[in-house]
Formats: structure tokens, C-alpha cells, sequence
């Protein structure tokens, strides 16, 4: 484990203190100092380490140390929600300059095609000029072009709905996920795409909720499961209420 001490103690929030098994390990003064850091997943220890402690001192800090860890799944699916009916926003400079390359390089009668055959098209662009990054933003790029107007696929009330569908389901699978043997909740863009069908998206770029068969059923396994689940608990609540 490398320890950082003397002058390079006290370093911008960019840099951690020092990397524990992969994690970065910040001081509570640079959290206190900067807020907490853009990373995921790291690590706090209660001060800057100002000289080269002992092995115990060190195994002593460890046990010490508090995992943070800022992924929110039910924010994440609302951005995917988004960025699959082409709401989400691009603001960064990486971004606008992704939306200025891909309009470089489609060719000027583009508007005129099919929306799905467009679709590929941006997608095609993207792989070309390495943008693979981007792929989830195409349906928001093609509303920045003003090819099409993406809220005429979508009303509010239906992102309301996929919405409340994805709490129970988000709650749901933290009491199932064992029997899944997953410690991760299924694909969001096949969940988000999937409950947007439900309740009448209306698809325009033709997406696919899975690249192959396979991993549809077993995705569709899954989702059903969860929702086998939440139709168990209701009925149990309903009938607490009725005999209650």
C-alpha cells in the first residue's frame, strides 16, 4: 500500500490520498474541503496522513475506514427512461462536440429517411469516429437536429407510470435477488425500454430490447420473476385490508 505524507499530504480532490485495493481513499479534510469526489466507489479516513505511520498504525486506519458508495439505481433509470425517449440533456463540451462531429459526417438528405434507418446511421457515424461512448444519446442527438420531436412518441403520464413501475420493481428485487443469484439489477435499458412498451411508447427508432434471443429470455425471466413477486405482496396487502 503507498502512503503519501509530508508535502504531498494535502492534494486537490482530483487525487486521492492513496489507492486501497483498487479503491481511492480520500481524507475527511478533502471531503470537508472540496465535497465529495465524482467517483462511485471510495474510501474516508478521518485525516491526512502527515508522516510514515507503523504497521500497526496503518492496519489500525483500515479498520477505521468508511465505504461510500453513491450509486442511485432509481436516478440512474430515470436518465436511461430519458435517454431512450430522446429527453436527456447534453451539456458538456465532450457531448456538444460528439452532437458537431456526428452532423459533420450525415449526409444532407438524412431527414429523409425512415426513423430507424436514421437511427443506425448516427450509430454508424459514432463507431466510425470512436464515439461508441455516445450510443445512448442518439435519440437526444436526433431531437438536437431536429429530425424528429421526440415528445410526440411519449406523453408525461407515461414516463409517471414506468416511473412508479420501476420503485416496486427496485424494491422487489433487493427480497429476490438471491434466488436470481444476482447481485446486480437486470439490464436498466431492457427494464426502462420494457415498461415503456407497456404502457405505449411508441418505439420510433425500432430498438431492440436485447441483442440475442438468448439473453431476452433469460432478461425476461428475470423481469417476470420480480413482478411475480410484487403481485404476491399485493394481494397479501389487499387482503390485510379487507380483513384487517
Amino acid at each position: 500500500m503507498k502512503i503519501l505524507f509530508g508535502k504531498n499530504s494535502f492534494l486537490k480532490m482530483s487525487s486521492p490520498e492513496y489507492y486501497e485495493n483498487g479503491i481511492p481513499v480520500y481524507s475527511k479534510w478533502q471531503i470537508d474541503l472540496f465535497g465529495p469526489p465524482n467517483e462511485i466507489s471510495y474510501l474516508v479516513i478521518d485525516d491526512v496522513i502527515t508522516y510514515l505511520p507503523s504497521y500497526a498504525q496503518i492496519e489500525n486506519r483500515l479498520e477505521n475506514l468508511q465505504h461510500v458508495h453513491h450509486y442511485d439505481r432509481l436516478q440512474r433509470f430515470n436518465t436511461v427512461v430519458l435517454q431512450i425517449v430522446g429527453d436527456a440533456r447534453i451539456t458538456s463540451k465532450k457531448g456538444l462536440k460528439c452532437i458537431k462531429k456526428v452532423a459533420k459526417h450525415l449526409p444532407a438528405n438524412i431527414d429523409l429517411y425512415p426513423l430507424p434507418t436514421i437511427y443506425q446511421a448516427v450509430r454508424h457515424v459514432m463507431k466510425l469516429n470512436g464515439l461508441k461512448i455516445y450510443y445512448n444519446r442518439i435519440a437526444t442527438i436526433l431531437n438536437e437536429f431536429n429530425i424528429t420531436n421526440v415528445r410526440m412518441h411519449y406523453t408525461v403520464e407515461i414516463i409517471n407510470n414506468v416511473l412508479e413501475d420501476f420503485k416496486k420493481m427496485h424494491y422487489a428485487f433487493e427480497k429476490i435477488k438471491q434466488m436470481l443469484k444476482r447481485t446486480y439489477f437486470p439490464n436498466l435499458k431492457f427494464v426502462a425500454l420494457k415498461l415503456l412498451l407497456k404502457y405505449g411508447f411508441e418505439n420510433p427508432f425500432n430498438l431492440k430490447l436485447a441483442k440475442t434471443p438468448a439473453r431476452l429470455e433469460k432478461l425476461n425471466k428475470d423481469y417476470d420473476l420480480i413482478w411475480k413477486l410484487i403481485a404476491e405482496e399485493e394481494l397479501i396487502e389487499y387482503f390485510s385490508s379487507v380483513f384487517d
